[in-house]
């Protein structure tokens, strides 16, 4: 219920693995201020998190929020609340396993595509090893 929406967006699953890293750095060592403080700018964080709404949405319920600094913005996470962050690893854990499983089964089918046409062209007389048509 924590990561639902990531998984209908463009990008989903290098932003659940972002995500996933940053929980458990947090999760590792919760008092380290450098894993619970994360510049908005910061160019990872941009292009896996705050590109994806849905991403920023699971971050945001993680427990960060956007705070002013005199040299910039960071995501903080002043509370670490160890059981909801477990819970939410949890499901990107088992949202990422599915989606590289799924990844690899179009993969292999793509690739099962390919060879029956090629076998195809080749029982037609089609197929030409070396490319040339003659």
């Amino acid at each position: 219920v924590h990561t639902h929406e990531l998984w209908g967006s463009t990008g989903a699953l290098p932003a659940a693995e972002a995500l996933s890293t940053y929980i458990s750095n947090i999760l590792d060592r919760p008092s380290a201020l450098k894993f619970r403080r994360v510049k908005s700018t910061a160019a990872a964080f941009e292009r896996l998190i705050a590109r994806c709404p849905a991403a920023l949405a699971v971050f945001k319920r993680c427990g960060f929020t956007l705070v002013d600094f005199p040299d910039a913005q960071y995501w903080v996470m002043h509370t670490v609340d160890e059981s909801h962050l477990r819970s939410v690893l949890d499901e990107l854990q088992a949202g990422i396993r599915t989606a590289k499983q799924l990844q690899a089964a179009k993969r292999a089918e793509s690739s099962a595509a390919a060879r029956a046409e090629r076998e195809d062209d080749f029982s037609r007389g089609e197929w030409h090893g070396n490319g040339s048509s003659g």
